[in-house]
């Protein structure tokens, strides 16, 4: 009860490092759940204490004592049960202890995955001008003078503004007509875009594989334009340069001046799809994200970001700040949550199979202390005995993990969307835990046979 009580408050480090985003974690006890545990684990130990209780009570003493003086191989009969236990204990432990290895491999390939943009030192702030008395052409006036300003700062590399925040909540579709482009039956032309204005690629690092990105020039007085992904360009365009071409949204027709390189758009390691971007300076919107990347931290830099932003619009209130790799932190909180309950379980079990390995070993081995002491006594070395009771152990170890790696082949598919990265069968993750519980038993065993091996023949006889 007191370890629950204090690990409660490490939750609350769990909660993603993203400002003013209304997610967090409930992280205290709850007394209705806490009471039910506590009366569960005292009816669990009741029940599995009067369950021998009933049988040592309808025993006859003649016939234990007909069962104790017989043959040394009936304590082996004896530890039947308890071995079946240490099997289902290590079974148990492999499987969650593979759910816990996949869930950190995940988190570790989201750390180190490339989302083809650069999330590090990238800041992100937000407004909206809606309800404010801006109309459409004065919203657009504003957004112009928001990125001449910011650009202009000292220390920054470079500055953005967009509609939207990839990995995200705000990702958004529209259907397109593709030029040259006829869809088949029932296909969907509902596609991933973004409004986003000029420098975006190059603050996000988003190389350009052709053509060239938006600049201050595209306006509504101008060519209305679009960027499309890779993607994009060989999904309609195959065989054929997409610069140029032309995709129709809303009844406004978009000519295509740029490929840009695939990225994940919606969710971190998400299959390619195809997905464009429209001048942010040619369409109408108001609610905006700030993009700014600094050498350095980019928290640094929300202050002087701020200040410029006000100096237009003193009223003007920005939320949402945080950064470009707090949002992908957010986006993995799923898989993190998960790695820390199902690891805390599967070293509870890894404890637990730790100790029920070396209480069933350390009676069998004192149920078969005659039978040690004669195989001593007919000149068995201490090595053999060694051996003797580390292979019984091993031999219930070996048992468990074939039928712990079964239910984990048959279980762990279940996780497979959850998972990022790596598959539901990783060999790694399978083979890291077979190796670790084989460790475990080989400690939990080895004391009970370097007691076995220290049995006098002599003693050992006498006592029997």
């Amino acid at each position: 009860m007191f370890f629950t009580l204090g690990t409660a408050r490490a939750l609350a480090s769990l909660e993603p490092p993203v400002a003013e985003i209304p997610l967090a974690l409930t992280a205290h006890v709850d007394k209705t759940v806490l009471m039910a545990t506590f009366v569960i684990a005292i009816l669990a130990g009741l029940v599995f204490g009067i369950l021998p209780a009933f049988r040592s009570s309808g025993l006859r003493p003649a016939g234990v004592l007909k069962e104790e003086g017989g043959s040394a191989s009936s304590s082996i009969q004896k530890a039947r049960l308890a071995s079946a236990l240490v099997v289902a204990q290590v079974a148990m432990s492999l499987l969650l202890l593979v759910c816990a290895g996949l869930f950190i491999r995940s988190i570790r390939q989201a750390q180190v995955f490339n989302p083809g943009f650069n999330p590090h030192h990238v800041l992100l702030d937000c407004y909206d001008l809606s309800g404010l008395g801006y109309d459409i052409k004065s919203s657009a006036e504003f957004h112009r003078h928001v990125f001449d300003k910011l650009r202009t700062l000292p220390g920054i590399e470079s500055v953005s503004l967009a509609d939207w925040i990839p990995l995200g909540f705000n990702f958004k579709t529209s259907t397109i007509e593709v030029e040259g482009y006829v869809p088949q039956s029932r296909e969907s032309m509902d596609i991933g875009y973004a409004d986003v204005g000029p420098d975006y690629l190059r603050t996000m690092q988003i190389p350009v594989i052709s053509g060239r990105e938006f600049t201050i020039a595209d306006t509504n007085a101008s060519r209305l334009v679009a960027i499309v992904n890779a993607r994009f360009a060989d999904r309609y365009w195959p065989h054929t340069d997409a610069i140029g071409k032309t995709l129709r949204m809303e009844g406004r027709l978009f000519t295509v001046v740029g490929i840009a390189k695939n990225s994940n758009y919606d969710t971190l390691g998400q299959e390619t799809e195809a997905f464009f971007y429209l001048p942010l300076f040619q369409r109408s919107t108001r609610q905006i994200a700030i993009y700014v990347r600094v050498p350095g931290d980019p928290l640094a830099s929300a202050l002087p970001v701020q200040d410029a932003v006000h100096s237009l619009d003193a009223d003007l209130p920005l939320f949402a700040l945080s950064t470009l790799d707090s949002r992908i932190a957010l986006n993995t909180t799923t898989q993190r949550l998960a790695g820390v309950f199902v690891g805390c379980f599967g070293i509870v079990a890894l404890a637990l199979a730790g100790i029920g390995i070396y209480g069933v070993l350390a009676y069998a081995t004192r149920q078969r202390t005659q039978e040690i002491g004669i195989r001593m006594a007919l000149g068995a070395q201490p090595q053999k005995v060694l051996g003797l009771v580390l292979g019984h152990g091993l031999r219930l170890v070996l048992v468990g993990l074939a039928i712990g790696l079964a239910a984990s082949f048959a279980l762990t598919r279940a996780l497979a969307g959850q998972l990022f990265g790596i598959s539901a069968t990783d060999p790694l993750t399978y083979a890291g835990v077979a190796i670790l519980l084989v460790v475990v038993a080989l400690l939990a065993c080895y004391i009970p046979a370097r007691r076995a091996m220290r049995i006098d023949p002599v003693s050992a006889m006498r006592c029997e």
